[in-house]
């Protein structure tokens, strides 16, 4: 403890030769036990060469966002007393990317810079909003019974039933298109295996889809559920064929439907026509004010995403670039995208460039053109949907 009785921060590494600055890591998801204070292949040596300091935020099972925001602030706090810092920049994955985000809004935080690797940057209502989107599709089309689609249940017992049914449902023709179908209406990407080629085969594609459908789509919901004090996902008023018009993947679910002879246009009405689910109103509130972004940065931000990424999927990236144009703040904001399949999968390398952008914009007040080879495009398609209005009806 310090002298004031502040906790203080976890040091991962202290450099020879300090540079000032402190990099502070937020962990991720930790599904029943806390994750680990630092993620692997963090190149702790390169570094602490270049002089930084290195300390993480200690973190909470489940979906811990608010002790995330609120151990990061008094991480960074802490780290603030010590001779050797003169500037912090904070960075997670996943989860932590979400908080490093969140952090960056915060006012008088201490913190200089934030960086945001494979983050789910639109919040936790919009993720799992889309989520539900592919999940409620496959079991209309599907006739699942008996599948928890809300988080009711334990989160291990929903996936393995889940896994069951889409085994079954990849067995037939008719039943990989209502997949793709699935997937395309829930933004999952058509490279989603890390250490596969590209796919270029309808086939192949729809593979990659269905390989990930399950951990993807029936993402872990009990413990966020628990937190909300209700149902925070909800599909009422959505239209599904719009959805597939604007998700960049109409040309590989038309060619699996013909290819099977599938009527198309009817499991369209099929979703069309089925009974909905809503939200609690007041489980939505209390999830937007865990962690919502609003957009409104206070200091720069760096967001890296995997265009195969699959939780959250690369269009959490483009709704948060829209949210903080929205709230004038755009020249804030950076974005850089890979083009790899994977989630949180970044190389030390794109580690350090983003650190070097980073401190590139702190600098100068800049941002540096994105360095040839290392990033790749913006996605050209899909969209994210709103996550409102905010009492889900």
């Amino acid at each position: 403890m310090g002298a004031d009785g502040s906790a203080e921060p976890s040091l991962l590494a202290v450099p020879p030769r300090p540079n000032g600055t402190a990099l502070v890591y937020c962990p991720g998801y930790g599904a029943g036990a806390a994750p680990p204070l630092a993620p692997a292949g963090l190149p702790v040596s390169a570094l602490t060469e270049r002089g930084y300091l290195l300390a993480a935020v200690p973190g909470a099972p489940g979906w811990s966002v608010t002790e995330g925001i609120h151990a990061t602030l008094s991480t960074v706090e802490a780290l603030r007393r010590r001779r050797d810092v003169e500037r912090c920049i904070v960075w997670g994955q996943s989860m932590g990317g979400l908080v490093a985000v969140a952090v960056a809004e915060a006012p008088d935080a201490g913190v200089d810079g934030v960086i945001s690797l494979c983050g789910s940057v639109a919040g936790p209502v919009a993720m799992l909003n889309q989520a539900l989107d592919a999940a409620w599709a496959v079991a209309v089309l599907g006739r699942w019974e008996k599948v928890d689609l809300i988080g009711e249940e334990p989160d291990a017992q929903r996936a393995a039933r889940a896994r069951a049914l889409l085994r079954q449902t990849q067995e037939t023709e008719l039943g990989r298109a209502r997949i793709a179908l699935a997937s395309a209406v829930g933004q999952l990407p058509t490279w989603s295996q890390p250490g596969t080629p590209r796919p270029t085969t309808p086939a192949a594609r729809q593979r990659q889809q269905a390989a990930i459908f399950e951990w993807a789509v029936f993402a872990p919901r009990n413990d966020m559920r628990a937190r909300a004090g209700g149902t925070f996902s909800w599909n009422t008023g959505v239209d599904y064929a719009a959805q597939l018009a604007r998700s960049g993947y109409g040309d590989l679910v038309e060619s699996l439907y013909a290819s099977c002879r599938g009527d198309l246009l009817a499991d369209l009405d099929r979703l069309a026509d089925a009974p909905r689910i809503a939200a609690d109103p007041q489980a939505v509130a209390r999830m937007h004010a865990m962690i919502t972004p609003t957009g409104r940065l206070r200091v720069p931000a760096l967001t890296v995403h995997q265009t195969g990424d699959a939780a959250p999927v690369v269009t959490q990236a483009v709704a948060h670039r829209d949210v903080v144009a929205a709230a004038g703040r755009s020249a804030l904001l950076a974005q850089r995208f890979v083009e790899r399949p994977g989630h949180c999968r970044e190389l030390p390398a794109e580690l350090l460039g983003s650190i070097a952008e980073l401190e590139h914009r702190l600098d100068t007040g800049d941002w540096p053109e994105p360095a040839p080879g290392r990033w790749g495009p913006p996605p050209e398609h899909g969209f994210l949907r709103p996550s409102g209005p905010r009492d889900g009806r």
